[in-house]
């Protein structure tokens, strides 16, 4: 069989034009897909609320990497440090996707506090990560 130089070798009859457009509309597609459904679970955006408040109330902007730890063991959030990106980081729940479990089967809520080189707080971020296939 002869491929022309507009074919993909993988997919006979499939230009490789054709197989690259694909990628590029199944890619967003799918991030639009995981993205939505965390989007529509309540209890999720309940729970996110709940730690943005949290963290706004008892950790503000400013407040020592030794103290945001200390608050931590106190209210059963263990922070891993991420030296690289200077992140204190924490996954704090983790909530059951409600009937079919596809694509994702859970969502993490995970806290990521950036730290200065002074080791203070700069920012506080609370977002959603799903477990998913």
């Amino acid at each position: 069989m002869d491929l022309h130089d507009d074919q993909h070798p993988s997919q006979p009859g499939c230009p490789r034009a054709a197989h690259s457009c694909m990628r590029i509309i199944i890619a967003p597609l799918i991030f639009i897909a995981l993205t939505g459904c965390s989007s529509g679970h309540p209890k999720l955006q309940e729970r996110i609320a709940f730690w943005r408040n949290t963290l706004a109330k008892d950790v503000p902007v400013g407040t020592n990497a030794e103290n945001i730890r200390a608050w931590g063991t106190a209210h059963h959030v263990k922070f891993d440090y991420l030296e690289q990106q200077q992140w204190l980081y924490a996954n704090v729940a983790k909530i059951p996707e409600k009937g079919i479990h596809f694509p994702c089967s859970e969502w993490n809520i995970i806290l990521k506090i950036t730290i200065d080189s002074a080791g203070r707080s700069v920012k506080t971020d609370v977002s959603s990560v799903g477990s998913c296939i």
